[in-house]
């Protein structure tokens, strides 16, 4: 620790167990003070020698941040003359962060959502040391399109082992996740003079939006519990369809071998498209292989993201991962359904494989707005059947997601939502 004397006496610590090296500490503990005003214009600062004598370091660490910081224009130096913050400097009031345009929730129940802090991030960690370590320079300038062989080659080995897919790495393309996949599909179909593309119903609300930006017009196709209505496909004229086949969303539906037998003759028959969305299906039990895996370019994939993943794949880290968050998930869901048995009795959870979600069908008649507003002015985070459905009148319904919060945050969040219902 070290005392700076001046018009205020600043005290710096260093931690030398810290992630951040020692002058990029000692930055940022001056940057603080100027923008704080702990530090005011023309405040002198001990010399390189002195500080790093008090600080028991080395003096080019000092001379270092200090150079950083003249560079950034927060102090000034001159020779012969000590170092001194620049002057013209006030201090910056410091401002609360910019509000997020996610909504935030107590208890959050948005399908979609994994169990983040399950991820192993020492293990990803380790993943991209090795990919800066042993990647050569030249390989992380400007490289195939279609993404970096090596991660091409372990996905392609993966699910070709997990999901049965066809998958040659040569007809590979890495891109940044499904919402880009999609939207360059989407453009794609329409500049080749597709207009029309046919959609789940209910299906997920954001491929709607994808696709009616790219221009197309969508044709909602109604989904059982088979999966999606081939029959009602063909009749749409549609010439490209999107479909979750291996878990609906939201219904949570496994398309059934009939069903995928008429997808297929239906795409083969006109030489149609179809885009699989497969979106958790490893992560739920009895897992039904890949009509076939598909991606589409993109060429501004982060590379070393790229090798780090291959990597990842490669030393078994990815499946060991889906192992552990299989049974994770399978015990949050019985928490869930235990918990909906509790609370709101009348509720009634369709059966699910696995996955993230869980589809609740309310009662007939049930206000699903007016339950998602007092949901939401509770703090509980959850989405609506409506979303998802093309239909107005469809039945009222809710996509709990049930991967994100422990068992006892489940239990606690129903709890909350019945109170916030009854008290609507």
């Amino acid at each position: 620790m070290a005392s700076l004397t001046g018009p205020v006496e600043l005290l710096l610590t260093l931690d030398p167990r810290s992630e951040r090296r020692l002058h990029e500490q000692i930055e940022q503990a001056l940057r603080d003070a100027i923008r704080e005003g702990r530090l005011h214009a023309g405040a002198r600062l001990p010399s390189s020698r002195a500080l790093a004598s008090e600080l028991g370091i080395s003096r080019g660490v000092v001379t270092t941040a200090y150079d950083q910081l003249v560079a950034e224009g927060y102090l000034e130096t001159r020779q012969g003359a000590p170092v001194r913050v620049a002057g013209g400097l006030r201090a910056q009031p410091t401002a609360p962060p910019p509000p997020s345009l996610i909504a935030q929730f107590s208890y959050d129940f948005s399908p979609g959502l994994p169990d983040l802090a399950g991820f192993p991030r020492d293990r990803w960690l380790r993943s991209l040391r090795s990919a800066w370590r042993e990647t050569p320079l030249d390989a992380i300038g400007y490289t195939d399109p279609r993404g970096v062989p090596e991660l091409r080659n372990a996905l392609g080995d993966y699910l070709a082992r997990v999901c049965g897919a066809a998958a040659d790495p040569e007809h590979l393309l890495i891109a940044t996740g499904f919402r880009q996949c999609f939207s360059l599909v989407c453009r794609w179909l329409a500049a080749h003079g597709i207009e029309q593309i046919a959609l789940e119903d209910p299906g997920w609300h954001a491929q709607r939006l994808i696709a009616e930006e790219a221009g197309l017009t969508v044709s909602p196709i109604p989904v059982d519990g088979e999966g999606i209505d081939v029959v009602a496909l063909a009749q749409s004229g549609a010439e490209a369809v999107v479909v979750t086949p291996a878990h609906q969303f939201p219904t949570g539906a496994v398309l059934s071998a009939a069903r995928r037998a008429a997808l297929i003759e239906w795409a083969e028959r006109g030489d149609r498209l179809i885009v699989e969305d497969d979106y958790d299906s490893e992560l739920c039990a009895g897992r039904v292989g890949a009509l076939q895996a598909k991606a589409i370019e993109d060429g501004g994939s982060e590379i070393t993201g790229q090798l780090a993943l291959a990597d990842f794949i490669a030393r078994g880290e990815l499946e060991r991962h889906l192992r552990r968050m299989r049974v994770r998930y399978r015990e949050r869901h019985a928490a869930l359904v235990a918990g909906l048995a509790v609370e709101f009795p009348d509720w009634r959870a369709v059966p699910t494989i696995g996955g993230l979600h869980t589809l609740v069908r309310l009662p007939a008649g049930t206000d699903e707005p007016g339950l998602l507003a007092a949901a939401a002015r509770a703090s509980v985070g959850i989405e609506g059947l409506s979303l998802h459905s093309y239909t107005a009148t469809a039945s009222p319904g809710l996509v709990f997601g049930h991967a994100h919060l422990a068992p006892p945050a489940i239990t606690q969040g129903l709890r909350r939502l019945s109170t916030a219902f009854a008290n609507r």
